[in-house]
């Protein structure tokens, strides 16, 4: 993609879109310099008769820089041809939910009223898709992706794994168990030694 753009002394710019075709065209009439206003059109190509033309290829050009002359009183333009960088494609990682995931791997679900949740899971078995918070419903599930593409796709790092948090027992609760544990020990030696005496 392509944009003509045409410059006044003061700096006021209009841009036009243009096909490859015609910004081709146009770079080998163009060269990066002043224009004389009486000499815009004939140096876009403007030949007699062919503006009016609508089949013409050139015939936007020719209405673009007619309305510049139109509204601007400058004696002088300066005419460039600029590529446009294409925008990348976003990968489409987003699939419907006609389409099931695989068993087990984390995914991020958007519902159909735009929530977007993650650590979502479906599972095979069941049928059915797990997340915290329970089993959602599969038909307010509007599109979902794999997680780590998602993150891949918005360049996040994947987030680590939580941990499972197991409390830590208290020292002085581990103490006490200690000393039951051993009281109950002590207790069952003693009557052992009661019911066998030692002669």
């Amino acid at each position: 993609m392509y944009q003509l753009n045409i410059y006044t002394p003061a700096c006021i710019k209009a841009t036009l879109p243009v096909s490859s075709d015609v910004a081709h065209y146009l770079s080998n009439r163009l060269v990066d310099q002043e224009i004389k206003r009486d000499e815009l059109m004939h140096t876009i190509g403007y030949p007699a008769g062919i503006g009016g033309q609508q089949d013409s290829f050139l015939s936007s050009v020719y209405n673009f820089a007619t309305a510049i002359l139109k509204e601007s009183n400058s004696e002088t333009f300066r005419v460039q041809i600029e590529a446009i960088p294409a925008e990348p494609k976003l990968n489409p990682i987003f699939h419907d939910i006609k389409t099931l995931p695989e068993h087990g791997k984390e995914i991020i679900v958007v519902f159909d009223d735009k929530e977007i949740m993650s650590g979502v899971e479906y599972c095979k078995k069941h049928k059915e898709f797990h997340s915290k918070r329970g089993n959602l419903k599969e038909q307010r599930i509007h599109q979902w992706a794999y997680a780590n593409e998602f993150y891949e796709q918005l360049k996040l790092p994947q987030f680590p794994k939580q941990k499972q948090f197991k409390p830590e027992m208290p020292e002085i609760l581990k103490l006490m168990i200690l000393a039951a544990l051993m009281s109950d020990k002590t207790e069952s030696e003693q009557s052992k030694k009661t019911q066998h005496p030692i002669h």
